[in-house]
């Protein structure tokens, strides 16, 4: 999801020319026992869901549990007058990191508990795996219309980088794999490989936005610490599914953004096309997600394609029975380290990540929260930091990095 017109990522759409559009409807149905829920208040869902009465007091007492932490976390996250963007990371990444998600949650019903591993696997790892705040936040979303993940993009979330590299032009290589950087008294060495050739390449500054487990095998020379800390950041796994529709009409799913599935061959189901589904005549064919993670995905990167999209589209039918005959093509895709998820103790890496590497930079999601926008303001406060230490460069243009707050 994109952020809202204050974020960091929304000022980047403006500048790439792009739409966002606000999600529209309920943002977290829930799909058990044969009955969907993607309406009406969340707090209401223990009493609509088809569950026994041990079930439904366990999930009220869970959900109740919940809903403070994610107002804590609500609380944590919002960055406060004069503060630091590092600071406010800082604070978000400690906010109740000294116990899991499991942990907090207690002992549940074992309905409940698969909700809420459905859920946790959003960020691809267990309810064990991750604090109480990493959980927190992950329902955050739900409760918080001020939040910035609230947007998506129009189009898809693909045109932005593929915008950014057209009007980067001849000044992006593609193709290029870096074997290794190598600070140097007056910047670095950068190695690549292109087109099977090795070339050595030398700049001022090197901005590292790779994954935290890339960045500690390509770049030499870091801290002790620093390095220990790249190394330490857990990333789980996702298989995805995406899933072309051909309908001609309006299905029952256009004001569903998105469903967790406990107990399903995917973990989560979005329609991305919700946000076309306004005012107006509903144009044709749709765009539906699922996708495993954590355990979830491990066992289904045991899989073949095939018998993944089997699966899939078994499921799917099973919570849409309609999407059965608008199936155009179904895509695959497999990511064994997908997106960074928060431990215990992770906030405890932070000052190694967020010192000074002198003119090598890190910029990622994996500085905080994971998420979209963690990803551009720690791209922005990188370029930011570099662009300071350049000669200026004569008809150099960049507005978004005047708005960036250090």
């Amino acid at each position: 999801m994109f952020g809202g017109p204050d974020s960091h990522l929304a000022r980047l759409v403006d500048e790439a020319g792009l739409e966002t559009k606000s999600i529209p409807g309920n943002r977290m149905g829930l799909a058990v026992n044969g009955k969907v829920v993607a309406s009406g208040a969340p707090e209401t869902y223990p009493l609509r869901l088809p569950l026994s009465p041990a079930a439904r007091l366990s999930f009220i007492k869970s959900g109740l549990k919940l809903r403070w932490a994610a107002q804590g976390f609500q609380r944590a996250a919002r960055r406060q007058i004069g503060e630091s963007a590092s600071a406010a990371r800082a604070r978000e990444l400690a906010y109740r990191e000294n116990e899991t998600f499991a942990d907090y949650l207690g002992v549940m019903h074992p309905e409940v508990e698969a909700i809420f591993r459905a859920i946790a696997e959003r960020i691809t790892a267990e309810p064990h795996e991750i604090t109480a705040g990493c959980g927190a936040g992950l329902f955050a979303v739900v409760w918080d219309s001020n939040l910035t993940l609230a947007r998506n993009l129009i189009g898809g979330s693909a045109l932005l980088p593929l915008t950014l590299a057209r009007h980067l032009g001849s000044r992006i290589v593609t193709g290029a794999a870096v074997e290794e950087v190598v600070p140097e008294p007056t910047g670095a060495r950068i190695r690549v490989r292109v087109a099977g050739r090795v070339r050595d390449v030398s700049a001022k500054y090197v901005i590292a936005a790779t994954p935290a487990y890339v960045t500690h095998r390509i770049v030499r020379g870091l801290p002790a610490d620093t390095a220990d800390a790249l190394a330490r950041i857990p990333y789980g796994p996702f298989v995805c599914g995406a899933v072309l529709t051909g309908e001609s009409g309006p299905m029952p799913w256009d004001d569903v953004y998105a469903i967790a599935t406990p107990g399903k061959a995917f973990n989560m189901l979005f329609n991305h096309a919700n946000v076309l589904r306004g005012s107006g005549p509903r144009e044709p064919g749709g765009s539906l997600m699922v996708y495993g993670g954590g355990d979830l995905g491990r066992r289904l990167l045991q899989m073949t394609d095939g018998q993944i999209q089997e699966a899939f589209l078994r499921d799917l039918s099973t919570i849409l029975p309609e999407v059965k005959d608008v199936v155009r093509e179904v895509i695959v895709h497999r990511w064994e380290h997908a997106i960074p998820y928060i431990a215990p103790g992770r906030h405890r890496l932070q000052p190694a990540l967020e010192r000074s590497l002198g003119n090598v930079l890190l910029a990622g999601d994996y500085l905080g929260f994971p998420e979209m926008e963690v990803a551009a303001v720690t791209g922005l406060e990188a370029a930011r930091t570099a662009r300071g230490g350049l000669a200026p460069v004569e008809g150099a243009q960049s507005r978004v990095l005047e708005r960036v707050q250090p």
